[in-house]
């Protein structure tokens, strides 16, 4: 599996991690000052500064807050995680595909590995399912691909095939994936001068994990980077520092948190709990194992607390 944090060549940025409570704190606590201290500066700088927001409305609160108080924006580039890795590509010669053309090559080639099936009525039923709707299907290779896995991996043979195939048109046209231009972004900065003097990444939490290649690409192509990650658990605002000397060879916030378990082992820990929990003594394929979104597993919990 490809590694996402490597070596950096050039010199770290300085990079300050704050994990609030709610936002609300972190805009009294971090945002406001933040924005308070580079203002004047803006101008005078001779690379742009860059605000990073999870979500629209994120963006939208600052700049009514800011206006409202008279400050001025002037110099200061609001951007979504899309027109971050634009600008973070501008540079570089890829040919990102619009997610259109992807819906479409995935449609076409499910539709013709079903007419191949014959009768292989099963294969042939999963193939016309990704064809009536290949958003889905999509969506997996894409979190496939942003967690380090490659198509061949893929357990079930009809998917895999499939997925293949797709892989094969989308190469064919000279598509390159998401996930593959956010690592040449990182790759691109290691070794770029600054593209921006400061830069507030803000909002961004776990369910945000595909994006955590662009946005080390954008602290890398930072000269001073203030990170503001939202905190899981209702605990007090608190921060941590995290000067250039951190940073020398690998990004900073990353080292912040707790070694991560690869999904490999993951899958193979889950599998011994539940043939524990179940009494089972054979082995679990990773088709009985439920997968489950963030905001799904959060009311899981609730309802388990409740139940108490």
């Amino acid at each position: 599996m490809q590694q996402l944090c490597g070596e950096v060549k050039k010199s770290s940025p300085n990079v300050s991690l704050h994990i609030g409570a709610s936002p609300e704190a972190a805009w009294e606590n971090v945002v406001r000052p933040w924005f308070e201290t580079i203002g004047h500066a803006a101008l005078s700088n001779v690379q742009p500064t860059a605000v990073v927001t999870a979500s629209r409305s994120q963006a939208y609160f600052f700049r009514n807050q800011l206006l409202g108080a008279g400050n001025s924006l002037v110099g200061v580039k609001f951007l979504s995680p899309p027109q971050l890795r634009e600008t973070l590509l501008r540079e570089v010669r890829l040919k990102l595909a619009l997610r259109e053309h992807l819906r479409l090559l995935l449609a076409v080639t499910a539709e013709e590995f079903a007419a191949g099936m014959g009768d292989n009525e099963e294969s042939a039923l999963v193939a016309k399912s990704i064809a009536r709707d290949p958003d889905h299907f999509l969506r997996a290779l894409d979190q496939l691909g942003a967690a380090g896995w490659a198509f061949e991996e893929i357990d079930s043979p009809p998917l895999r095939e499939i997925a293949a195939r797709f892989e094969k048109q989308a190469r064919d046209c000279g598509f390159t994936f998401v996930y593959e231009a956010d690592r040449a972004a990182v790759r691109g900065a290691e070794k770029s001068g600054a593209l921006f003097s400061n830069l507030l990444l803000f909002g961004f939490d776990a369910s945000h994990w595909p994006l955590w290649p662009l946005l080390r690409a954008a602290t890398l192509g930072s000269e001073d980077a203030t990170v503001v990650l939202n905190d899981p658990r209702d605990e007090p605002a608190r921060s941590m520092k995290h000067g250039s000397e951190l940073g020398k060879k690998r990004l900073a916030w990353p080292r912040s948190f707790h070694p991560h378990l690869p999904l490999r082992d993951f899958l193979s820990l889950a599998r011994e709990r539940m043939e524990v929990r179940v009494g089972r003594t054979q082995s679990l394929s990773r088709c009985q194992l439920k997968f489950i979104s963030p905001s799904v597993a959060t009311q899981l919990s609730r309802r388990a607390q409740l139940s108490r």
